[in-house]
């Protein structure tokens, strides 16, 4: 792994048999897992460690203000109108405490340390793991020409951005969507 312009590329694969780098050797079990990304697939990732019975500490870590929500089903029945906020989650509130998953909203990873296995938060604070997993989703694209950074122009990514362009939508005479669907190419 290389570290370029705050960016991590993998440069190659370990040889079959080849140590990790890190000074301390990872235990068998992990102590504590810390997922990157408030999406559908870190929740199922956290969801399955206890479906499991891992008994570690399992940490993830979101960007997003709300809980993880199945971000494909926001631009469905809950950008339409026929459902309710409340369906947008993909679990409860209480979910998160009763399955001890510490559940940190609103907080951004902006690097990562795999030599001391931690996660630096933006802030300057840090979260040591033992296993890691970067389940960050992918990221819509942007558009690159004028006009594209206006208060009126909007991406659907969150539960926040859905309910930005629902406000807009109501006062709004007309609307241009561009892209749709989850294209594969």
């Amino acid at each position: 792994m290389e570290q370029r312009d705050g960016h991590i590329f993998v440069v190659g694969k370990r040889k079959r048999g080849e140590a990790a780098t890190s000074e301390r050797a990872v235990e068998a079990n992990p102590e504590k897992i810390v997922i990157v990304g408030g999406g559908a697939a870190g929740f199922a990732a956290a969801e399955m460690l206890r479906r499991e019975q891992y008994a570690g500490s399992i940490v993830m870590l979101s960007d997003d203000e709300a809980p993880p929500a199945d971000r494909p089903n926001l631009s469905k029945d809950f950008l339409a109108g026929k459902a309710p906020e409340s369906w947008v989650p993909l679990r409860g509130e209480s979910y998160y405490s009763k399955n001890q998953i510490d559940l940190r909203l609103g907080t951004q990873a902006v690097r990562l340390e795999p030599r001391t296995r931690e996660v630096i938060l933006a802030g300057g604070d840090s979260v040591r793991y033992d296993r890691l997993l970067l389940a960050t989703g992918a990221e819509p694209i942007r558009l690159t020409i004028p006009g594209a950074d206006q208060p009126h122009v909007h991406t659907l990514r969150s539960l926040a951005d859905c309910q930005a362009i629902i406000e807009r939508a109501a006062t709004a005479r007309r609307a241009v969507v561009l892209g749709a669907s989850l294209s594969a190419s």
